[in-house]
């Protein structure tokens, strides 16, 4: 793995967390006891809430983990109540992130009022997409609504290879589109793909840390897991030279 792609990550961490201490303090200060809590071997303190409040989406991705919920979505939806008390409760027990999963989040037609009730000021917001939806319009909203961080799901550096993965022509020009009009705004901004033992040695996945770097943006590198769209398939999960390969 290159070097440069983890001293990204580290920089963007320092960058985030100066931010932080001047807009959000009481943020801040979760963290800092998080970290405090570590030091003193302490791991029991939780820290992220991945927060599905829709599961609604524009793809049919063959990975999807939101796929055994997607035809129960009038049941599950939580009310305003329901959001209001769970991010209370998660503000009580020190968690200081808030990852706004799906589906798709830039998909749900009261997000606005959903971020506004979780509360801001009290979480590092951060929302996982496809990039489809994340025009210069929605990015400056997102802005707006003191988000912290987009992550832009991408899947091989060849377009070809991520469009036919995500099933959808032209998901890959959006997609980086997307991550450029995030990152132009200065809001922290990463790439997040998925890798398998299929995918791990391919020249799409190094084309795709080459894409990170021309980006000048940080790759969220998610380990495959045998859940949603790949229940019962142990063919993706990666072994010990894989793992060895990443880290190397």
């Amino acid at each position: 793995m290159k070097n440069n792609i983890s001293d990204r990550l580290v920089q963007d961490i320092r960058k985030s967390r100066l931010r932080l201490s001047r807009l959000k303090p009481k943020v801040y200060k979760k963290l800092m006891n998080y970290l405090e809590a570590g030091k003193r071997g302490d791991r029991r303190t939780m820290y992220l809430l991945d927060w599905a409040y829709g599961f609604e989406c524009n793809f049919q991705c063959p990975h999807c983990c939101a796929e055994p919920f997607k035809f129960s979505v009038a049941q599950r939806r939580m009310s305003y109540k329901g959001i209001k008390r769970v991010a209370d409760q998660a503000d009580e027990v020190g968690i200081f992130i808030i990852n706004l999963v799906g589906g798709e989040p830039l998909a749900w037609k009261d997000l606005d009022k959903i971020i506004e009730i979780i509360d801001p000021s009290r979480f590092h917001i951060t929302i996982t997409t496809n990039g489809w939806l994340l025009t210069p319009e929605v990015v400056k909203r997102l802005v707006d609504l003191r988000v912290d961080k987009i992550v832009v799901s991408i899947d091989s550096g060849f377009p070809g290879e991520h469009d036919r993965f995500r099933r959808q022509e032209g998901s890959f020009t959006r997609a980086v589109e997307g991550v450029k009009n995030a990152a132009a705004v200065g809001i922290r901004t990463l790439i997040s793909t998925v890798v398998t033992h299929q995918s791990v040695h391919t020249k799409g996945f190094q084309r795709l840390l080459d894409l990170s770097e021309e980006l000048k943006v940080g790759l969220d590198i998610q380990c495959a897991t045998v859940s949603g769209g790949w229940r019962g398939r142990m063919d993706v999960l990666l072994d010990e030279k894989d793992t060895a390969y990443l880290e190397g």
